[in-house]
């Protein structure tokens, strides 16, 4: 539904995400919304790229939603403690008690797993599940639960992220 709208009005959602993060200066962050347990900045890179995050944290972990308003959707899943060689791996995510989503070949990286969703109707349904849901949570591809966080909120940010991804254009 929510990408669905963005194709709509010709503005399809993206990954700066896809290069490493090294490749840029420090990010600088400007916050614009916030709600419940999530909160939306546009983050500007030194090569002077633009993208805007939703993302809900918690002390030393965070699950976050990356567009610019060019391609795609990237999905950022962060716990300080993870220490990844540079990979690539099948995670699985579940939003509530729904049928759980395969994401194959993420990208593992340091402390960041990070999944470019393909667009199309089931990138549709997934962040319609995220809007709708109460907790996202991450498993490995072996069934072991990793983490979870809230979606508290999620609606009302992912909206902004949205508003947020037409004003880059």
């Amino acid at each position: 539904m929510f990408l669905t709208k963005l194709v709509r009005n010709a503005v399809a959602v993206a990954v700066v995400l896809a290069a490493p993060l090294a490749a840029f200066a420090q990010p600088y962050e400007n916050y614009y919304f916030g709600h419940k347990a999530w909160t939306v900045h546009v983050v500007t890179f030194g090569d002077n790229s633009l993208a805007c995050r939703a993302r809900v944290s918690e002390p030393g972990t965070s699950f976050a939603i990356w567009a610019d308003g060019y391609s795609s959707v990237t999905l950022e899943f962060l716990r300080s403690n993870w220490d990844f060689y540079e990979g690539r791996e099948d995670i699985v995510v579940q939003i509530d008690r729904r049928a759980s989503w395969d994401l194959t070949d993420a990208d593992l990286s340091g402390d960041q797993i990070l999944f470019q969703l393909p667009g199309g109707n089931a990138s549709d349904r997934f962040l319609d599940e995220i809007v709708r849901g109460n907790q996202v949570k991450l498993y490995s591809n072996a069934g072991e639960f990793v983490e979870g966080w809230s979606l508290a909120g999620s609606a009302a940010s992912i909206d902004k992220l949205i508003e947020c991804t037409r004003r880059l254009r």
